[in-house]
C-alpha cells in the first residue's frame, strides 16, 4: 500500500462527488423541461430534443459514476486490508482522510491534535503501510 494508492482513492471519490453534482443539475434541468412541455400548447419539438440530449448525458454520467464506484470499491478493499495492520490512531486518521474525505483541519479537530501533529501521524502511518 502506497501513498499513491491512497491518493488515487481520494481523487476517485472526489470525482464521483463531482459527477453526482452534475447529475443532479441535469436531472433538475430535465424536470424543468418536462414542466415546460406539459404547459406548451404548440411546437415543443425543441424542448423534446433538448430533453433527449439531457437524458443521454444523464445515462452517460450514471455509467461513469458506476465505473468509478467500482474502481473506488477496489481501492477501498485494498486500503481496508492494509489499514487493519496499523495501530488504532493511524488507522483512524487514514480512514478519515481517504475513506471519509475529511480535510486536514477537520481531522485535526476530530482527533483533538494540532494540524502539524496530524501530519506527523499521517507520515508515520504511510511509513507503516509501505
Amino acid at each position: 500500500m502506497t501513498k499513491k494508492d491512497l491518493q488515487a482513492l481520494y481523487w476517485t471519490k472526489r470525482n464521483i462527488q463531482q459527477l453526482e453534482n452534475r447529475l443532479l443539475e441535469l436531472e433538475t434541468e430535465v424536470t424543468t423541461i418536462t414542466t415546460q412541455l406539459t404547459h406548451e400548447p404548440k411546437g415543443p419539438r425543441k424542448l423534446e430534443d433538448r430533453q433527449s440530449e439531457l437524458v443521454i448525458k444523464i445515462i452517460e454520467i450514471q455509467e461513469e459514476i458506476h465505473r468509478q464506484l467500482q474502481q473506488a470499491y477496489d481501492y477501498m478493499a485494498k486500503i481496508e486490508k492494509a489499514v487493519e495492520a496499523l495501530p488504532a490512531r493511524e488507522a483512524y486518521l487514514i480512514r478519515l482522510r481517504y475513506l471519509e474525505l475529511k480535510s486536514w483541519e477537520e481531522i485535526a479537530v476530530e482527533m483533538k491534535y494540532s494540524w502539524r501533529q496530524v501530519h506527523r501521524i499521517h507520515s508515520d502511518a504511510l511509513k507503516l503501510l509501505a
